[in-house]
């Protein structure tokens, strides 16, 4: 039962450095996969992707990368993957995104996009990992 459930964690949760609970990802992920509906799966995992994305946490993203349904919905995870580590001022590791991708005519347009992130102002890019 649910109440049990709670009943045996702390009224209050550890909270993380934006104020907000620390995630468990793999029971995330789990409820995730429990969606029957392939697109509304998907919409989940990009949803995680992007999070943790925005919590610095590449690699949990990256290895959620494989669960998306097609090659371009990993694709875009990859893109958002190499736009988050250039905000994060990792070009190195940004472009090396690309060479994973799995559609080719998609290089040029996340390369870009890779791009513009690494040439924002820093002021910009604090507030890209600020968001």
């Amino acid at each position: 039962r649910v109440v049990k459930k709670m009943d045996a964690k702390p009224s209050r949760p550890d909270m993380g450095t934006a104020g907000r609970a620390q995630i468990d990802y793999n029971m995330v992920l789990n409820e995730a996969k429990k969606l029957l509906v392939t697109d509304m799966r998907n919409q989940a995992f990009l949803e995680i992707v992007d999070h943790a994305i925005d919590q610095g946490e590449v690699m949990r993203a990256a290895d959620i990368v494989d669960e998306l349904s097609t090659p371009e919905l990993r694709d875009t995870a990859r893109a958002r993957i190499g736009v988050g580590l250039a905000r994060r001022g990792d070009p190195e590791a940004a472009f090396a995104v690309v060479d994973e991708l799995e559609i080719d005519e998609l290089s040029a347009p996340i390369r870009l996009e890779i791009i513009t992130a690494l040439m924002a102002t820093k002021q910009e890019r604090k507030s890209f990992v600020s968001q």
